[in-house]
């Protein structure tokens, strides 16, 4: 659903950075997109919730997209908002559901979310539409060029997602990076594990009947 990957997480690696102050009209965007986004998981959440009350079964995945295709033609102040992390969060919203169905002692069920949390995200699924150039700057949908502070980690692999979070006043950017499998150190073989004794004679003897004096 929405973008979500099934690749192995061990060849999976995160680089979180955080942005650089942007221009005043991409702040203002960001914001914007926050809102937009809080906007739309909280009138799907409603739509749900109505057609349970009316004992109807919630809406799938796609059919939640084509009511966000009708709403942005009625909100015309909606397209500010890059369409992907909308998209994500009907997703995210779905998501929700099943786990809550699935494991109610571990998960919540999906509710509301307010203007006051100053801890939301915005995910962008689709590499093709992304130009980064993994030095300090990356280019996403609608927010155009976005710089961050860099460190020395080295990245390496294929860009899979990018995600911007906020976090109180500060802004952060991860990017979800699938790893070359060639650098991913292959597990031990167990059946060429052997044991190794320290004795007096012979300096080590190992159980396959090698000895090493030295």
């Amino acid at each position: 659903i929405g973008g979500e990957t099934s690749e192995n997480p061990e060849l999976l690696t995160t680089f979180r950075y955080k942005l650089k102050l942007p221009r005043a009209e991409q702040l203002q965007l960001l914001v914007q997109s926050l809102g937009c986004q809080r906007w739309v998981y909280n009138q799907a959440l409603a739509v749900q919730e109505n057609r349970v009350e009316n004992k109807e079964k919630r809406l799938p995945y796609k059919d939640l997209c084509s009511l966000l295709v009708e709403w942005k033609e009625k909100n015309e102040w909606m397209n500010v908002s890059p369409s992907q992390p909308l998209q994500q969060t009907l997703a995210h919203m779905i998501r929700g559901f099943q786990a809550w169905r699935q494991s109610p002692e571990l998960f919540d069920k999906p509710t509301f979310k307010k203007k006051k949390k100053k801890q939301e995200s915005l995910v962008f699924p689709s590499p093709n539409q992304i130009v980064w150039d993994g030095r300090g700057s990356v280019v996403l949908p609608k927010l155009g060029k976005l710089k961050y502070f860099r460190d020395k980690r080295v990245v390496d692999g294929t860009l899979r997602r990018v995600t911007i979070s906020r976090d109180g006043d500060d802004f952060y950017i991860s990017f979800l990076v699938k790893n070359d499998s060639s650098c991913v150190r292959p597990p031990a073989d167990i059946a060429k594990a052997c044991g190794i004794d320290l004795g007096v004679v012979n300096r080590v003897a190992l159980d396959d009947g090698s000895v090493f004096d030295f």
